[in-house]
């Protein structure tokens, strides 16, 4: 799983896209924690001092290309609202994953990883955020009931790749949009969440909600 972490204003803080393994027993709220560590951090080298439970977020997924992506269009908007990005270099350490996640590194079962239990995705798609306007779907859930043998990272990409088409037709439709768009994707509700609401504020007075989702 890749993540990054960001701080909003007026300065944001951002750590270099990292992988991490979570434990299978880690508790909800680990994107949260995680996020209070890189928090102290932030205080103990600039000072900085959290003013809201959002001001530090921790957004994750299993598709590394999604991530990168996300980090580098949240950057261009941090820009073009003329607010400061600091590269901070911090990554966690094992230790740090694991008292975030609160469980341990514990192997599965051979039984367990034969079984390919189903996967269920949240995601959102959007526009090309440099158009006049800015098309966002409603964010939503997918689930596959049989898995493929392929890698995660590699069945979340053809989910979004095959939705990033999908969307683009309706918009061309509906709106007769012709530019392009991307879909986000991972298997932590939080982060997608607050990924999609952190993009359409960016795009505030030129986001459109089209209440899209896969099938409609």
């Amino acid at each position: 799983m890749s993540g990054y972490l960001a701080y909003g204003e007026p300065s944001a803080y951002f750590t270099p896209v990292f992988a991490v393994h979570v434990p299978q027993n880690a508790k909800p709220s680990y994107p949260e924690d995680l996020a209070k560590i890189y928090a102290g951090f932030l205080n103990q080298k600039f000072g900085y001092v959290s003013t809201s439970p959002f001001s530090v977020t921790c957004t994750f997924s299993v598709a590394a290309a999604a991530v990168e992506g996300g980090k580098s269009e949240v950057i261009k908007d941090t820009e073009y609202h003329h607010r400061t990005v600091v590269e901070t270099g911090w990554k966690p350490s094992p230790q740090q994953v694991l008292a975030a996640a609160g469980g341990s590194a514990a192997p599965s079962s051979p039984a367990a990883s034969k079984a390919n239990p189903p996967l269920t995705i949240h995601a959102f798609c959007k526009s090309d955020p440099a158009g006049v306007k800015v098309y966002f779907s409603k964010v939503f859930d997918s689930t596959s009931d049989h898995p493929s043998g392929q890698p995660l990272e590699d069945q979340v990409r053809s989910m979004t790749d095959a939705w990033k088409q999908s969307f683009t037709a309706s918009l061309a439709q509906r709106y007769g949009y012709q530019g392009s768009a991307e879909c986000v994707g991972g298997e932590e509700l939080n982060p997608i969440q607050w990924t999609w609401g952190r993009l359409r504020g960016l795009a505030l007075g030129r986001s459109v909600d089209t209440d899209w989702s896969p099938g409609t």
